[in-house]
């Protein structure tokens, strides 16, 4: 196949599909091991409403009887959601929601009771035109960086965006050009940006994927910019690294930082495909297998959504699965070791006398999806225990089919943690589709995900539940 070429680099990434609840089947996978089926969880929803903590109850203080609920017409089926730091140690942490109105970037900030922060922006929102009435957008990712700065991340038109924001709302003019880079004018046809992380050096990475046209065969895509909004250099070529790997549809719709030692790695994944990149730019060959996960051992398709490296840089991917099976697809988690192998002795469902490192999630035994948005973080129970958060949706097979938004919380084994609510909640908003695209851990760990709510235009809600 032939790879792009130009103001970036190439790599030749060979094409073998790459199933995420499977495993490095030439690395760890025990021969003859399979992933169990996952059986069907049903879990009550809207169960509960307290306004005393009660785990997995929706916390009734939370806005208006618990919830957020706001009508965006223009809103988009993406966005995040992050926790702000405080300004000053007395101060208290801001819930900040990203997504899009019409063509344009729109943050909000939230105080930790639901209300909007009148200090933030106009009265709490933030908007941004990216290109001319019309312009098609998403936003995809955001992140707060080490200053309390708003990075927001996405595509306008033909272009990657990311854009930076003073911690107030206001557009850094210092950033890109006023404020924002575009991809345009260093990348030919179309690109798109799906995700972003920020090394420890304050450099920003951007994963997404670039075709010569719309429609066309697509590339992988990873482009790093400076602290100050250029692209990087020292980086590929100009910036930008670009390369075939097999993955479904191409687009890489994750990325995080993995530090070992004094090297920050970059690991991206996308469709099937996981890989490690040296803080160059080239596929780490000592990583997996070349520099990647490869070799599916249930059968069957995976693809990733969201990476969490914990601080021993193991590495938590989450996605969506069929297993192997007929169903589905499910909901998945796998974790891999810093050094890219799955790991099947300590995580993951049990089949035989051996652990698959691997996890699935079947909400009322239809399908299952994380979601677009990130939707895997960490966070610790009361004790100070580890543990990870998976928001996404669940619908019920047949007609009529609901959709409702899911979220689970996983102890380090890939165990369902059963305090939880039996380790896994669902929210609904009568027939209308529910989708979580993310999660907050507040300081005194409940939990806060973004839900788009799609009935009647366009609705987002934020549901507090208590840890």
């Amino acid at each position: 196949m032939r790879l792009t070429t130009g103001w970036y680099q190439s790599i030749v990434v060979p094409a073998i599909g790459v199933l995420l609840c499977g495993s490095i089947l030439a690395n760890s996978q025990k021969k003859g091991s399979s992933c169990p089926t996952p059986a069907p969880l049903n879990p009550v929803v809207n169960a509960c409403f307290s306004s005393v903590p009660e785990s997995g109850c929706i916390d009734s203080y939370f806005g208006s009887g618990g919830e957020v609920l706001m009508l965006n017409p223009g809103l988009g089926p993406q966005g995040a959601v992050r926790l702000q730091p405080p300004s000053q140690p007395d101060g208290t942490p801001k819930i900040i929601v990203f997504n899009q109105t019409g063509s344009s970037a729109t943050v909000m900030r939230l105080n930790l009771d639901g209300t909007l922060d009148s200090t933030f922006g106009t009265n709490g929102v933030s908007s941004y035109q990216l290109g001319a009435s019309g312009t098609l957008i998403g936003v995809y990712d955001g992140l707060i960086d080490a200053n309390r700065n708003i990075l927001v991340g996405g595509y306008a038109g033909s272009d990657i965006f990311v854009m930076r924001l003073f911690p107030d709302g206001a557009v850094d003019s210092s950033f890109g050009s006023n404020g924002v880079f575009m991809s345009a004018g260093s990348l030919s046809g179309s690109a798109e940006g799906q995700a972003l992380a920020i090394q420890p050096d304050g450099k920003i990475l951007a994963v997404g994927a670039q075709w010569g046209r719309k429609g066309s065969s697509g590339s992988s895509l990873i482009l790093r910019l400076t602290s100050g909004g250029a692209l990087d250099s020292t980086f590929g070529s100009g910036g930008f690294v670009s390369f075939t790997s097999g993955t479904g549809g191409q687009a890489l719709k994750a990325v995080a930082i993995q530090t070992i030692g004094s090297t920050s790695y970059i690991v991206a994944g996308g469709g099937n495909w996981l890989g490690r990149f040296t803080p160059s730019g080239t596929l780490d060959p000592s990583f997996g297998t070349a520099g990647q996960v490869v070799g599916p051992a249930c059968g069957g398709t995976g693809y990733a959504r969201s990476i969490y490296v914990d601080g021993s840089g193991n590495i938590f991917l989450l996605g969506y699965s069929n297993a192997g099976t007929s169903g589905g697809p499910y909901l998945n988690l796998t974790k891999y070791t810093a050094a890219g192998v799955l790991d099947t002795n300590s995580f993951g469902s049990v089949s035989g006398t051996a652990r698959t490192g691997s996890t699935f999630l079947n909400v009322f035994g239809g399908s299952s999806y994380p979601g677009w948005g990130s939707s895997l973080i960490a966070t610790t129970n009361s004790l100070g225990t580890p543990q990870l958060i998976v928001t996404g949706y669940g619908s019920t097979p047949g007609l009529p089919s609901y959709t409702y938004s899911v979220v689970a919380r996983y102890n380090t084994d890939g165990t369902l943690d059963s305090t939880f609510d039996r380790g896994v909640i669902a929210r609904g908003f009568g027939s209308g589709a529910a989708w979580g695209m993310g999660s907050v851990a507040e300081p005194n760990g409940e939990i806060v995900p973004f839900i788009i709510w799609d009935n009647s235009g366009g609705y987002f809600a934020l549901t507090r539940y208590w840890p």
